[in-house]
């Protein structure tokens, strides 16, 4: 829609309340209602058709649309809505009826039912697309209805909680869209299990898709809300890998239709440098395939021209193909962006483009400076990244961003030496805006000023999984999450590390869910929060300072006495050699959590073997004579020369 509607107040943008009553051809934008937060449909019906719903955020249910008995929705995008509690039903909220037809939904956001939820009886979808959505265990599609009718429609993910009463040719996987990372959910030619495959009762669809294209093009009318036209002479490609180390191969293979006994020319262009690759094949599918092995490191663009001598097309791979090679990657303001940035002289001017060459098992250098992201510092790999320390290296996003600033995914990968910030608008639906650990190690950094729009979990840091480690951090000023600024979970641990000066609706701090998960000499200077603790393998906090009123432990948590080993509280807990005391620090107004000397942490935490080869926050020994501290930072041992009295 090229009308757009803005909202800029704290209200919704449209609210419909008549059966006869039509919205058609706007985009709806930053709605801010209580349910409903772009558009609200009351009790008496009403339409809204070919609009676009976007960046909306309610306090209730139905973060973009919020559907009642009698209201309709007609081709319609949905996208990047939630809500600001994370309640039900991030795009459309289907309360006790409704009917969406030839819609498509993705990035929304909630607790139960990202993109669309539906509550009660004879609710309908038509021909719709819901497609990728943040958070797995939310579910795409969630019903607690049980009478609620599908037809052709795509439920990425599958459909939670109630089976659909009706469901005719529904499908529960990427059938082959051409770019949904880009938004695009049309079907490509290699969409095999979409195309031709729906329900071809006349009642059943509707006579035109979303894009207003006549439905059926094919011999059956398609599932999900765009049909495909095979009677254009038109092609696709399709890569068996789009990131491989040197020295692999890709086979691409040519979809065309219409016409008949294609010549197609290949040309695949490495961005970095050097002669392109040039192939001809004959034919479609198999046929024609090309199987190209790389040999250089770099971005590669493919593309194909086709023609059956009469009829031209071109088509474009959707991403580039990505080839790594191992090695020292550097990163620099003054350097000459020369792949493969194999020196400071020749070093990339952009973080990304390093890291998305660096192979497996290698180093990624960058000097001091401001580094504004374009895109997520994704590590699925072994990599270690290494700035010039927390007070030279920033790393951050642009503010209002739609993506997080770093994503840890390999045991083996390692990011340190840097302070990072980042800032979301509505658009970013997931956990963790500064960084998301599920294995790897964030360390010796500063995570500081991460902000969203709307409530997310581990807002500066979410770890989550046996292998994910956050060490020797600094983790203050952040706000606007939900569950703690920093989030952790599934069998993760934290130690030496300062959590202060953030804000959260729900544990500003710390917050610590689930069984298994560690955390170990830290300093938090605020709200911390367990829960689900109880059990063989409880989550413990050892040889920390908690500083203010710990907030909504779970009782099985505590009551043991398993959950708090040598922590010093301000209010008495249970546990194991806890100290309370009026805690002090050098200067907590400042943000000097150092002891002084007459501190009853010194000496009171808890030792073992490993910390005699470890070191604090300040990266000074941590034990000493099999004393250790309490809190992230060791009182200084000694200087060199002293005279120790032993009795």
């Amino acid at each position: 829609a090229e009308t757009t509607v803005k909202q800029t107040s704290n209200a919704r943008v449209f609210a419909i309340d008549h059966a006869g009553a039509i919205v058609k051809g706007f985009t709806i934008r930053n709605g801010r209602g209580g349910t409903g937060g772009g558009v609200y449909f009351g009790t008496n019906g009403g339409t809204l058709e070919d609009c676009t719903v976007e960046e909306c955020l309610s306090t209730g249910n139905g973060g973009g649309v919020y559907l009642q008995a009698g209201a309709v929705l007609r081709r319609t995008v949905v996208r990047h809505c939630a809500h600001s509690t994370r309640s039900f039903g991030g795009g459309i909220y289907f309360n006790k009826g409704g009917y969406a037809e030839n819609c498509l939904v993705y990035g929304c956001q909630s607790t139960w039912g990202c993109n669309a939820y539906s509550d009660g009886l004879n609710g309908a979808m038509v021909n719709c697309t819901i497609g990728h959505y943040p958070t797995p265990g939310a579910g795409n599609f969630y019903n607690y209805s049980s009478s609620f009718v599908a037809t052709n429609c795509i439920f990425l993910g599958g459909v939670t909680s109630y089976s659909l009463s009706s469901s005719k040719c529904t499908l529960t996987d990427d059938p082959g869209w051409r770019d949904p990372s880009d938004g695009d959910y049309t079907l490509a030619s290699t969409a095999t299990a979409a195309i031709d495959a729906g329900d071809d009762d006349v009642l059943a669809y509707p006579a035109s898709d979303i894009d207003g294209l006549a439905r059926p093009k094919g011999a059956h009318v398609d599932i999900g809300c765009h049909e495909f036209d095979d009677t254009m002479f038109s092609c696709d490609i399709s890569a068996s890998a789009t990131s491989i180390a040197v020295g692999g191969e890709v086979v691409f293979t040519p979809f065309v239709t219409a016409g008949s006994t294609p010549v197609i020319t290949w040309r695949i262009v490495n961005l970095a440098g050097g002669a392109p690759i040039e192939r001809v094949t004959e034919g479609s599918g198999e046929t024609g395939a090309c199987t190209v092995q790389f040999d250089a490191p770099g971005w590669y663009r493919v593309s194909l021209s086709v023609t059956d001598g009469t009829n031209h097309a071109s088509a474009e791979l959707n991403e580039h193909v990505t080839v790594s090679a191992a090695g020292d990657y550097f990163v620099s303001p003054s350097g000459s962006a020369t792949p493969p940035f194999g020196s400071w002289a020749t070093a990339a001017t952009n973080l990304s483009a390093a890291v998305r060459l660096a192979g497996e098992g290698s180093a990624i250098h960058v000097a001091a400076g401001t580094w504004e992201l374009m895109e997520t510092i994704t590590m699925d790999r072994a990599l270690t990244l290494t700035g010039a320390g927390r007070d030279a290296t920033f790393i951050r996003t642009p503010a209002s961003s739609s993506f997080r600033a770093l994503k840890l995914a390999h045991a083996a990968a390692r990011a340190r030496g840097f302070t990072l910030t980042a800032t979301t608008g509505i658009g970013f639906v997931e956990v963790g805006v500064g960084a998301h650990v599920t294995a790897g190690r964030l360390e010796n950094v500063r995570v500081c000023d991460c902000r969203a729009t709307h409530n997310i979990d581990g807002i500066a840091v979410a770890l989550n999984g046996n292998n994910a480690v956050l060490s020797h951090a600094i983790v203050n000023g952040n706000k606007n999450g939900s569950s703690g600024c920093i989030n952790v979970r599934g069998g993760a641990s934290i130690d030496n590390s300062l959590s202060y000066n953030n804000a959260a609706a729900y544990c500003g701090g710390l917050f610590v869910y689930g069984v298994g998960n560690g955390v170990t000499n830290c300093t938090i200077n605020g709200n911390i929060g367990f829960q689900y603790n109880n059990g063989p393998a409880f989550s413990k906090l050892v040889n920390c300072v908690v500083n203010g009123s710990p907030s909504e432990w779970d009782a099985t948590s505590v009551a043991d006495g398993n959950a708090f080993v040598h922590c010093a509280f301000t209010a008495a807990q249970p546990g194991v050699g806890n100290v309370t005391d009026p805690l002090a620090f050098v200067d907590a107004v400042n943000g000097d959590f150092h002891l002084p000397p007459d501190s009853m942490c010194s000496g009171a935490g808890l030792f073992a073997p490993w910390m005699r080869r470890a070191t604090d926050l300040d990266d000074k020994r941590r034990a000493y004579a099999g004393s250790v501290d309490i809190g992230c930072y060791q009182y200084p041992t000694p200087p060199a020369g002293s005279i120790l009295l032993v009795k």
